[in-house]
C-alpha cells in the first residue's frame, strides 16, 4: 500500500496565516475573489474533474489542466479594505497556489506557490470523490446496512515517496461515519487524479 501522510488542514499552509481572521465573506464576494485569483476559471463541476474530460476542459477554458478552488478566506485589514486569500489546487504538477486578492480593486496582491502540502479538499472535489465512492460496488456493500444514513468525511493525503506510483497524485482518505459510529477495519482512499477507489481490509 502506498505510504500516505495525512497533513493537518491548518491555515498556515496558505502562507498568509497571520492575516486571516474570523471575518466572513458573502457568496458573491467568494465568487469575486475566485475570479480575481484565477481569471481562466476553476472547475465548478465534478464531472469536469474526470481524467477523461480533458477535451471538454480544453473547449471550456482553453486548457486541459484541472484547477479547483480549495478555499476562500477573508482577511482583516486595519484600513477596512476587503481582502481574501484564495487557495487553488492544480492536479497537473500537484501545485497549490495561494493568492491574496483585493476585492475593492480586483487585483492580486501577493502569491505563493507550493507542492505536496495536503491542500484542503474543495467543494467540487468533495462532490467528485463522493460520486466515485458511491458508484463503487465495494463501498455500496459496505454501507448498505445503514440504508443511506452515512456521512463521508474526506481528508487530503500526500504520498511522500517519489518512487511511489501515487506520488504527485491527488489523494484523499475517506472516513465513513454511521449512526453506530465510524466504520473501522477498512481503509478507503480515493485517487482523484485517476478516478479510482482503493479499499483495504
Amino acid at each position: 500500500m502506498a505510504s500516505l501522510k495525512i497533513l493537518a488542514l491548518a491555515l498556515a499552509c496558505s502562507g498568509f496565516a497571520s492575516a486571516a481572521s474570523a471575518q466572513s465573506l458573502t457568496p458573491v464576494e467568494e465568487n469575486l475573489a475566485a475570479r480575481i485569483a484565477d481569471p481562466a476559471g476553476a472547475i465548478d463541476s465534478a464531472a469536469m474533474l474526470h481524467p477523461e474530460a480533458a477535451s471538454a476542459r480544453s473547449s471550456r477554458s482553453g486548457s486541459s489542466n484541472r484547477v479547483v478552488v480549495s478555499r476562500v478566506e477573508a482577511v482583516r485589514t486595519d484600513s477596512g479594505g476587503r481582502l481574501a486569500v484564495v487557495t487553488t489546487y492544480q492536479y497537473e504538477g500537484n501545485i497549490t497556489t495561494s493568492r491574496l486578492v483585493d476585492l475593492d480593486n480586483n487585483t492580486i496582491v501577493n502569491e505563493r506557490v507550493s507542492t505536496d502540502v495536503g491542500t484542503p479538499v474543495g467543494t467540487v472535489e468533495a462532490d467528485y470523490a463522493r460520486s466515485l465512492l458511491m458508484s463503487d460496488a465495494r463501498i455500496q456493500e459496505l454501507i448498505a446496512p445503514f440504508q443511506g444514513a452515512v456521512d463521508i468525511g474526506l481528508i487530503p493525503t500526500v504520498v511522500t515517496d517519489p518512487s511511489d506510483p501515487l506520488y504527485g497524485k491527488r489523494m484523499v482518505r475517506a472516513v465513513i461515519n454511521t449512526p453506530q459510529g465510524f466504520v473501522t477495519g477498512v481503509q478507503v482512499s480515493v485517487n482523484l487524479s485517476d478516478a479510482t477507489v482503493n479499499v483495504q481490509q
